[in-house]
């Protein structure tokens, strides 16, 4: 794992940047899992708290679903950021043009198959260790540190 998240492209990810970064997570995502959404309901505490969330694509139920379909629009929206936050917030998918942005979502969820991810929220560290599924703030800290 940890060799897999050292090959990672950050541009192929939607990072929410701390400010005072203290620790990096990587986060496999689902547009419709609804604990993913909670997890995304508290995104500013998570930057606040100085973690920064780099979200990969893993649509749980394959490349061929609507949510792949949805994912790979988002991944090629002009602000990703506000199109994810659109999706798992308020159920609006942005139809942007897709080509090549679009790849990053399929490579993400094979990555993902091969971490072993069975659901979503799947969290690790940049040394490749998962730390679980959903997390509050307050128990992700615990767990970084």
């Amino acid at each position: 794992r940890a060799e897999g998240i050292k090959t990672l492209n950050k541009d192929d990810m939607i990072t929410y940047a701390a400010e005072d970064e203290k620790a990096e997570v990587f986060v496999f995502t689902d547009i419709t899992c609804g604990y993913c959404r909670k997890l995304h309901r508290h995104i500013d505490e998570y930057m606040a708290s100085g973690v920064t969330v780099h979200y990969l694509a893993f649509p749980r139920g394959g490349p061929t679903t609507k949510a792949a379909a949805s994912m790979r629009h988002i991944w090629c929206a002009q602000d990703r950021q506000q199109a994810l936050s659109d999706a798992k917030l308020n159920d609006t998918i942005n139809k942007a043009e897709l080509g090549e942005c679009a790849k990053p979502v399929d490579e993400q969820y094979e990555l993902g198959l091969t971490f072993g991810v069975r659901g979503t929220p799947a969290i690790y560290t940049t040394e490749g260790k998962q730390l679980g599924g959903y997390l509050t703030p307050e128990d992700m800290l615990k767990r970084l540190d």
